[in-house]
């Protein structure tokens, strides 16, 4: 195990050693400046990055076994497999499906006195995702955010829970195998690198683990104060550099050829980014960010639960087969 305070964040083949902030930082500077300079990816090129993490994942699944297996004392593969490795594997398989109509543009209702007009919403990534993950289910906590960040156009730096240091490290060399660092970076080290970590300027930090530490992180991060426009609005009648203009620059909102008047659209959302606001009402949004999105699942008859538990046999192995698409051997 590498000593608490350090950090390593993979930088092609050689280790990059990080002591301090400002090396951290510099990651992230790099990460930034390529999404800014290469603008974000289409469909095509989000569902690549998914199929090669898939790839990843499958070709390390044994591997990240023994790993999580030699961190914890002793925990099966199949629970490791079930539990971590087929979760990941849904969460991707249901990204590349749906991705398209996630980035379609969705279109909006427009009151009678803006009919002349037309509104619509367009998602559009953030920028660099932090991601931070508890050691209970090191793997699978730490995936499925950064699928989701890819299928959103991120890039992301993750930090995988110092207490399970062997998965941490099967997680960076994994990534590392199919991701350049301006892409994906993996730093591990000791709480003294996790708070270094909570302290960059991610466009968003993702963290998941104790309520004690998500208050520390949150006084720490200072993602929400990069400065951020409440609307931006343009002139002109050149299509091009409207389409760039919105895949490009970040705001709460556009008016185009007009000001003021997206205020007035009410299935639009209104809010800005960072400084000047934090969440959006107005709209669905406005409904969805003053509600609770309480998930509701209610078992029937019919249940797979048994092969969550142990004693593991042949059922296990199949349906591990099947869910996997290849044989877990």
């Amino acid at each position: 195990m590498r000593p608490a305070g350090r950090c390593i964040a993979d930088d092609g083949p050689v280790g990059q050693q990080s002591r301090d902030r400002s090396e951290l930082a510099a990651i992230l500077e790099r990460q930034r400046k390529s999404f800014l300079s290469e603008g974000p990816p289409d469909a095509r090129q989000r569902k690549e990055k998914l199929r090669r993490l898939r790839s990843a994942v499958l070709a390390h699944r044994l591997e990240l076994a023994d790993a999580i297996s030699a961190d914890f004392g002793n925990r099966s593969r199949y629970e490791t497999e079930i539990m971590e490795v087929v979760p990941v594997i849904q969460a991707i398989d249901y990204h590349r499906r749906k991705l398209r109509r996630f980035m379609t543009p969705e279109r909006r209702h427009v009151a009678l006195p803006y009919r002349a007009g037309h509104a619509h919403i367009e998602y559009q990534p953030k920028g660099v995702i932090g991601i931070m993950a508890p050691w209970n289910y090191p793997f699978s906590l730490v995936m499925v955010p950064l699928v989701t960040a890819l299928a959103a156009g991120n890039r992301a730096m993750i930090k995988p829970s110092e207490l399970t240091p062997r998965t941490g490290e099967v997680i960076r060399r994994m990534l590392a195998d199919v991701f350049g660092p301006e892409e994906v970076a993996v730093v591990v080290g000791g709480p003294e690198i996790g708070a270094a970590f909570s302290a960059l300027a991610f466009d968003h930090l993702l963290f998941t683990g104790s309520t004690q530490v998500g208050r520390k992180v949150m006084r720490r991060s200072p993602s929400s104060t990069r400065p951020r426009p409440l609307a931006l609005y343009y002139f002109g009648e050149r299509d091009g550099d409207c389409a760039t203009l919105l895949t490009r620059t970040t705001s709460g909102n556009v008016g185009i050829n007009n000001t003021l008047m997206h205020v007035a659209i009410d299935d639009l959302p209104f809010g800005g980014i960072g400084p000047s606001g934090m969440g959006a009402y107005h709209g669905v949004e406005g409904f969805r960010s003053m509600s609770h999105a309480k998930g509701v699942f209610i078992q029937g008859r019919w249940t797979l639960s048994g092969l969550l538990r142990a004693p593991f046999g042949k059922m296990a192995d199949l349906a591990l087969a099947v869910t996997l698409g290849r044989s877990v051997r």
